[in-house]
């Protein structure tokens, strides 16, 4: 702690992963869920501001098991966290349990949903969420590099998308589907978080609202991750999705 500080290091960050033992000691991560409180507790302790790694997907977890680890790493109140959805590279350990049957790893869309239920966690206690998904390298972009997994070279955006999508439709909940129009303004850094890639959200509201003609506009001054809606026939609604910076 004296070198960090002697450095001038201010945040640390660790890779916790998961708070199951068991997980942790089938992935050889060499340390258990209590070093990691008690790294976090010291760490504190001490000045320095935190962050933490969790992954989603890895051998002998569950959804719920993910879930746990997410209330665990609320509970020691980083002030970050990375979130990242476990992959199958060749040449690993893992690539030959995923070889034998004995791994199977998260759909893609599995993936996303747990990335998506991770930020509303955190975001509602207050703990912001840095980066979602791996950095990809250009080894992994090597043809056999990625065996499988939810990996995808935009999957922070595909689930930022999804975040957005999700709360437009509680957004919309109060609005008819009969409704002749219905205006989006956002803040122009968030259009295609809106959108979806592809236009994939649009063309979901769509089919919620076939016989509506959809604006979408980005607003000057509109706040970061707020979505507003009007309807043709007067109805304005706001909405804020938290942990949008």
């Amino acid at each position: 702690l004296s070198l960090l500080k002697k450095y001038n290091v201010s945040t640390v960050e660790i890779g916790a992963q998961s708070f199951n033992d068991e997980v942790l000691r089938f992935a050889q991560r060499g340390h258990d869920a209590a070093a990691t409180v008690l790294a976090m507790k010291t760490l504190k302790d001490h000045g320095f501001r935190t962050g933490l790694h969790l992954m989603a997907g890895l051998p002998k977890d569950t959804t719920d098991g993910f879930i746990n680890s997410l209330d665990k790493a609320i509970e020691l109140m980083p002030d970050t966290v990375r979130l990242h959805p476990l992959i199958v590279l060749g040449g690993t350990a893992l690539a030959e349990e995923f070889r034998l049957g004995k791994y199977k790893p998260l759909e893609l869309a599995e993936a996303i949903d747990l990335c998506c239920q991770a930020w509303e966690k955190l975001s509602a206690a207050g703990i912001r969420v840095i980066r979602i998904g791996l950095q990809v390298t250009q080894a992994m972009e090597k043809e056999g590099a990625v065996l499988a997994g939810p990996f995808h070279p935009a999957f922070g955006s595909l689930v930022l998308s999804s975040i957005f999508y999700n709360h437009t439709i509680k957004l919309l909940a109060s609005i008819p589907q009969d409704t002749n129009e219905l205006r989006f303004n956002l803040s122009g850094q968030d259009m295609s978080s809106f959108r979806g890639m592809g236009n994939m959200n649009i063309a979901a509201i769509k089919k919620l609202y076939p016989r509506t003609n959809l604006i979408v506009e980005s607003t000057s001054g509109q706040t970061r991750g707020e979505i507003s809606v009007a309807t043709d026939s007067g109805k304005s609604l706001t909405l804020k999705i938290p942990g949008i910076i």
